[in-house]
């Protein structure tokens, strides 16, 4: 028996009636009957009883239909299924990262992701802010992101986030600093100090803004950049305290910098975001799957 002896069976069943399903299987009335007798016959049972005008399902038949439904349901699975692997081995990925992310390693990740699934091939691109990069994502320039939520970043519902790498603001200053003996610090510590602020397109600048506002005061920002580096170098310098995401900066707290988290904590998770209905969804999911199950710190 095949597979579309099952489809045939259950377009009679639902309308119970032989000449109407076989115009709406595009069969001839004689095939269609023809069709039902050799599965009867190879089942052995009856499936209808054939009244003048119509049929009805016998109890074998009502069986035989329940469980034909179950195959067919189990087969279109088995394809859909089959189609997203064959997504999963030839696909392109887009990936959207954050401009400052090469400091965590993402490239090593990316590689041996492409070891596991040599038939994806990764694109990269660096975005300044989160902001942008979740723009992108909705519109199709890529396939998946790595950003930090904030609340002034409003997702689409489309969008499906799952967290990566959790962190927290921190203040990067000089170790000779009158504030670099403390543990922690608050951000009215803050509000006298010069202040290296990340730029206006990063998610943090509107979250450090708010802080320091529900703190009463308005931030001394001498300098505004995208690159992190940059602010680093300026607080080494003297320049002022900078202030950036705990995950860019574990091995900056040595003798000549310390690295001093604000408290209470201001959280800054490093999330990936994708579209639940992607297009690409196979292989978006396995480059998630990876990516989570990779061991963080910070």
């Amino acid at each position: 028996m095949e597979l579309y002896h099952l489809r045939y069976i259950l377009k009679l069943a639902k309308l119970l009636h032989f000449s109407q399903a076989a115009r709406e299987l595009n069969i001839t009335q004689p095939y269609l009957s023809q069709c039902v007798a050799q599965a009867e016959q190879e089942l052995g049972v009856k499936l209808f009883e054939r009244k003048t005008r119509s049929v009805c399902l016998t109890e074998s038949g009502e069986a035989f239909v329940l469980n034909a439904e179950k195959v067919l349901r189990a087969w279109q699975e088995l394809l859909e299924d089959m189609h997203n692997q064959s997504l999963t081995n030839k696909g392109l990925l887009r990936v959207g990262t954050l401009l400052n992310m090469s400091r965590l390693d993402l490239n090593n990740q990316v590689l041996a992701f492409q070891k596991e699934h040599p038939h994806i091939r990764v694109t990269l691109g660096e975005i300044v802010g989160s902001f942008e990069l979740i723009q992108q994502l909705e519109s199709g320039v890529y396939d998946i992101v790595f950003f930090i939520p904030s609340t002034e970043l409003k997702l689409n519902v489309e969008v499906e986030v799952c967290p990566v790498l959790s962190g927290h603001v921190v203040a990067v200053m000089p170790s000779e600093h009158r504030l670099a003996g403390k543990k922690s610090i608050s951000m009215i510590d803050l509000a006298e100090e010069n202040l290296l602020f990340p730029g206006r397109a990063h998610s943090l600048h509107g979250t450090l803004m708010s802080a320091c506002r529900n703190s009463n005061f308005e931030p001394k920002i001498i300098s505004q950049s995208s690159l992190v580096v940059t602010n680093i170098k300026m607080a080494a310098q003297g320049m002022g305290i900078a202030l950036l995401s705990s995950q860019f900066s574990p091995e900056l707290d040595n003798d000549a910098l310390r690295v001093i988290p604000i408290e209470p904590l201001i959280p800054r998770t490093i999330h990936l975001a994708y579209l639940k209905q992607s297009a690409n969804s196979a292989a978006v999911r396995a480059f998630r799957d990876f990516i989570v199950q990779i061991p963080h710190g910070v």
